[in-house]
């Protein structure tokens, strides 16, 4: 009440993906300016297709609060060692659904060899009839900065499929759906679950995004301009 009353009030500090350099905050600036005067004059959320990778962790069990009586003992969970056995989720969707998902297994990492091979999948995915009218333009792809995403090799195949690149400046998950949304909700959902071997958690992953109706998805993509609208009110910086 007294820091109340004094203009002050008590909120825990946040981590933060980077500390952003002067250039960098310039870079998400004019990065939100520019797409943001792009959606006002000519919307392209319909058009978008955004990818990004995950780890998904096994074991998801982590301690909790326990209401116990004075002669109960709490219930204990093992502690994830360093190297916890998880698995890479990658995954392809847009306003309307997922396009691909598939898991690189084997704490395999993706590689541009990889990713290549997904792109490829897909422009074979978006020519089926069911998509092929969404895209008479072309899709327009968002993805981040990771090193198979920008490498020669990547950039010509997304060039020869036609496909636009949005930018994407650097060190910003808050402006990626896949990051501010889609894996958020996922994490929520794996928490306190355990699986024994990669054949559940794809069973978990199939019945998780198929629980999910368009409308969730919509969701995730329309809120991209207010996600940029935020990147321009903070100058660039992370905001609230």
């Amino acid at each position: 009440m007294i820091l109340h009353e004094s203009g002050y009030r008590v909120r825990h500090g946040k981590w933060v993906p980077h500390d952003l350099s002067a250039a960098q905050k310039k870079s998400r600036y004019e990065y939100a300016l520019e797409l943001e005067r792009r959606h006002r004059n000519h919307p392209f959320l319909d058009r978008l297709i955004t990818c990004d990778e995950t780890w998904i962790p096994l074991d998801n069990r982590r301690p909790s609060k326990q209401c116990l009586r004075l002669t109960q003992k709490s219930k204990v969970t093992p502690k994830v060692g360093l190297h916890p056995n998880e698995v890479m989720l990658c995954v392809w969707w847009r306003k309307y659904g997922i396009i691909h998902w598939e898991l690189a297994e084997n704490r395999q990492t993706i590689d541009a060899e990889l990713y290549y091979s997904q792109l490829e999948h897909i422009s074979e995915k978006i020519c089926e009839a069911e998509l092929r009218g969404l895209y008479r333009k072309g899709p327009i792809l968002q993805q981040d900065n990771a090193r198979p995403h920008v490498a020669q090799c990547t950039l010509d195949k997304i060039e020869s499929l036609g496909w636009e690149l949005l930018p994407h400046p650097s060190y910003s998950p808050d402006a990626a759906p896949s990051d501010y949304y889609l894996f958020s909700s996922l994490k929520c959902y794996l928490t306190g679950k355990r699986f024994f071997n990669v054949a559940e958690v794809k069973s978990m992953l199939s019945q998780y995004f198929d629980s999910k109706s368009p409308a969730f998805y919509r969701h995730g993509i329309d809120k991209l301009p207010e996600k940029r609208r935020s990147i321009i009110v903070s100058n660039g910086d992370y905001f609230d």
